[in-house]
């Protein structure tokens, strides 16, 4: 057997760092499951929010990791990524800390919104250096099946996790089993701390660098990575708060028990489970444009559907099964191709600017998909109820209307996009 060349063999470093790597986001992941698998959102309807509110707050955290993103992905630039990894963790815990007392104490309202916020600064401040972080750790050969190992390993525990809790969930849900859950969830991301300090920052800061503005605007024009940043902030904008939605019409509309809740929102990262392995592999042999036509398609049939929910009662279940995987999985293809063409695109230099910059839009279209819901839900915008095919349906069903019909409307801005490239630069070639 030929020895593999000395460029294709990772240092010692570089293996431990990637180790730490998924070791970290395996254990830090539960965190940000937690928002969004059904159980935050049952958490805070047992608190005994309503349903704008709920949306709003479950938006929040991703308004916040954007917003703050950018600026802290410019000060690690500067003065060190770990640095401010280690204070996004330590904010993240006390997000949680907030949210747990919520339970005990009289102030439930200002606890949530105090909580959320500060875990998505605390998320934000983390996540503004990861990439730039893994750059130098991850050897350029090696990018494709490090990442599909990286984002499978953390799909996995979270629905591992998940189905634990699920275990603990009743029709009703009282609160201090709820408390129970995210008190677990403090100790993951604790774990995650320490998983956090096995990973070396290879790349010396750059005090030197430019002011933040002067730096956004070198860094847009280069391979008109303005014009991508756009695309994805609108493809974010009218599928970030599905699953949100999705949870609320199962449990209000429907009434389905907790415990089915949450394995639906289970069936959403068993989903992108397959995403991310058949997607990595449809980037790498048919580029990024073809995966983005087909999550199309797979967004809207995932949104749609559930208008169809009333034509077989008897199959409700298989339907809405169906469905999460369905989106689960076009979530995570599409959110392959982001990423290959992110570092496909960004400059050399300011790494940790560059590709907070995207993920910041990325986070700010969810975001905004949230709040525009839950107005939309607060200030009787939306019918609360009206027919379709002599069928009932719900205001949140008109917002999952909205949603699938400009996704599928939007499609269009493939072809006037220009940074999209016909082949990812970041999965390796062969078969």
């Amino acid at each position: 057997m030929a020895e593999p060349s000395p460029e294709k063999i990772a240092t010692p470093t570089q293996t431990r760092g990637m180790r730490s790597a998924i070791l970290a986001q395996c254990f830090g992941c539960i965190g940000t499951i937690a928002l969004t698998n059904g159980i935050m959102l049952l958490y805070f309807r047992a608190l005994g929010l309503a349903s704008a509110t709920i949306v709003m707050a479950l938006a929040l955290p991703i308004l916040a990791e954007a917003l703050c993103m950018v600026p802290c992905a410019h000060m690690a630039d500067r003065f060190g990524k770990k640095r401010f990894g280690y204070f996004g963790v330590g904010l993240m815990i006390f997000a949680y800390g907030l949210l747990v007392s919520a339970s005990m104490l009289p102030w439930r309202y200002p606890l949530v919104i105090a909580g959320v916020l500060c875990y998505g600064l605390g998320n934000g401040c983390y996540a503004a250096g990861w990439f730039a972080l893994l750059s130098p750790v991850v050897p350029e050969w090696q990018r494709g099946r490090f990442f599909g190992k990286l984002r499978v390993s953390w799909q996995m525990v979270g629905i591992g996790f998940t189905a634990l809790a699920t275990l603990m969930l009743r029709r009703e849900t009282p609160l201090p089993v709820f408390a129970g859950v995210l008190l677990a969830v403090i100790l993951f991301l604790g774990m995650r701390g320490l998983c956090y300090m096995g990973l070396p920052e290879l790349e010396p800061s750059r005090p030197d660098t430019p002011p933040l503005l002067a730096t956004v605007k070198r860094i847009l024009p280069v391979n008109n990575y303005a014009s991508f940043c756009c695309y994805v902030f609108l493809l974010m904008l009218f599928t970030g708060a599905a699953p949100t939605i999705f949870g609320l019409l199962e449990k209000q509309a429907l009434d389905l028990s907790d415990k089915v809740v949450v394995t639906l929102g289970n069936m959403l990262m068993i989903g992108s489970v397959a995403g991310y392995l058949l997607g990595g592999k449809a980037v790498d042999r048919y580029g990024t444009k073809p995966v983005f036509l087909v999550c199309h398609l797979g967004f809207s049939l995932a949104l749609l559907g559930f208008l169809t929910r009333g034509l077989a009662p008897s199959l409700l279940i298989y339907l809405l099964v169906l469905l999460h995987l369905l989106f689960g999985f076009v979530s995570a293809a599409s959110s392959i191709a982001i990423s290959s063409e992110m570092l496909a695109l960004i400059p050399p230099e300011n790494k940790a600017l560059s590709t907070s910059l995207l993920m910041a839009l990325m986070r700010g279209g969810a975001a905004l998909s949230g709040v525009l819901s839950s107005w939309a839900l607060q200030f009787g915008l939306l019918n609360d109820t009206w027919y379709l095919a002599g069928r009932q349906m719900t205001a949140y069903d008109t917002v999952l209307l909205v949603f699938g019909g400009m996704i599928a409307i939007i499609v269009v801005t493939l072809g006037l996009v220009p940074s999209i490239i016909g082949r990812s630069q970041w999965y390796p070639r062969g078969p």
